[in-house]
């Protein structure tokens, strides 16, 4: 095994120590700092590349590197799998390992929460707290311990307050947990275009039980805590059944994004960090769509034209590439394109 600590600057240096070794361990870092043909020869000499902690692969330096590795065999491990940003990482998901099934089988104990401040700003807590003992102490010494137990009430208070904060970030936690499962259940589908019956009945059945197991955690949180509720169960109703329009991959792009981002409410609810803004995500989802529908078109048109320099296109797939240059702007429009315009959702991938 080698170990990968600095860049190289010769081609033949670099093929010679991956050829010594059967697994080298490196970083992305590392990685890039060679360059050029040297780079070239370097990862040109392995056969596979397996990435941990790769939750990071959709970082520019990490991206850069798997890509080098699409003609091979790319394995990724993460604990982690989802981005607060929302970016989705590379390739599919082929094995989970949740927690709950780890304590099932007695590979991690059970997790016994126990909170010892519910605050947002620990530091502030902690001299509020203070100053409460303080007082309570110095109440107590100049009254002959009349005041003690105003001090113990406040102290009381204090933990009260901690026990249903525990309670709430325990639910907020369970709902994390369900919509994490839906949120898996949903990259592992290859439905295409608008599926069948049976697909479209199979997914939204599992879609309402998780939905419906989610949202009864999230009712239980209080109404002190209304900003991480209210955004959390208007994001799960913004999430529809799917009947087969738009297709599948438009409608699994905007549900990943809904649940991306209810998780991030309910995910900083539960590490107690501050509440994120509300965000009006109707433009979001538009945008984010209309990137995907470029992305698509241009993947197909690339397609067609390996397709037609290898055996030529018929009438039908040379009238599909110029509906598509037109649609991503590729060619001066010549009148509007009814085809196009009516419908771009049809654009991909018309069925």
């Amino acid at each position: 095994m080698g170990r990968l600590e600095h860049g190289f600057t010769d081609p033949g240096e670099a093929a010679r120590f991956v050829e010594a070794c059967n697994v080298v361990v490196a970083t992305p870092h590392i990685l890039n700092r060679s360059v050029g043909n040297v780079r070239t020869a370097l990862l040109s000499s392995f056969s596979h590349l397996i990435v941990d902690e790769a939750h990071h692969s959709a970082a520019d330096t990490w991206a850069r590197v798997i890509d080098d590795f699409s003609d091979r065999p790319v394995l990724l491990f993460t604990a982690t799998p989802f981005r607060e940003d929302g970016r989705r990482l590379p390739g599919q998901t082929v094995f989970r390992f949740p927690l709950r099934e780890a304590q099932r089988l007695e590979y991690f104990r059970p997790i016994n929460y126990r909170a010892v401040f519910g605050a947002e700003d620990v530091d502030r807590e902690l001299d509020k707290l203070w100053s409460m003992e303080f007082g309570a102490a110095l109440l107590g010494a100049l009254a002959g311990g009349a005041f003690t137990i105003l001090g113990s009430w406040f102290q009381a208070r204090s933990a009260n307050r901690a026990t249903a904060l525990a309670q709430a970030q325990a639910n907020a936690q369970r709902a994390f947990d369900t919509l994490t499962e839906l949120r898996v259940y949903l990259e592992a589908q290859t439905f295409v275009g608008r599926g069948t019956h049976e697909t479209r009945a199979e997914w939204n059945r599992q879609r309402k039980t998780l939905i419906a197991t989610a949202n009864s955690s999230i009712m239980l949180l209080p109404d002190v805590y209304e900003e991480t509720r209210g955004p959390a169960l208007m994001l799960l109703r913004m999430i529809k059944e799917w009947r087969g329009d738009p297709e599948w991959r438009e409608y699994e792009a905007e549900t990943s994004l809904l649940l991306s981002e209810a998780l991030k409410f309910l995910g900083l609810f539960v590490r107690g960090s501050a509440v994120p803004k509300k965000r009006e995500l109707t433009e979001v989802i538009a945008e984010t769509i209309g990137q995907y529908r470029r992305q698509w078109m241009t993947a197909e048109l690339e397609d067609l034209s390996r397709e037609a320099e290898h055996s030529g296109l018929d009438e039908e797939n040379q009238a599909r590439a110029e509906q598509l240059r037109h649609a991503l702007g590729l060619l001066p429009q010549q009148g509007p394109n009814p085809d196009v315009a009516a419908s771009p959702t049809q654009a991909p991938g018309a069925q």
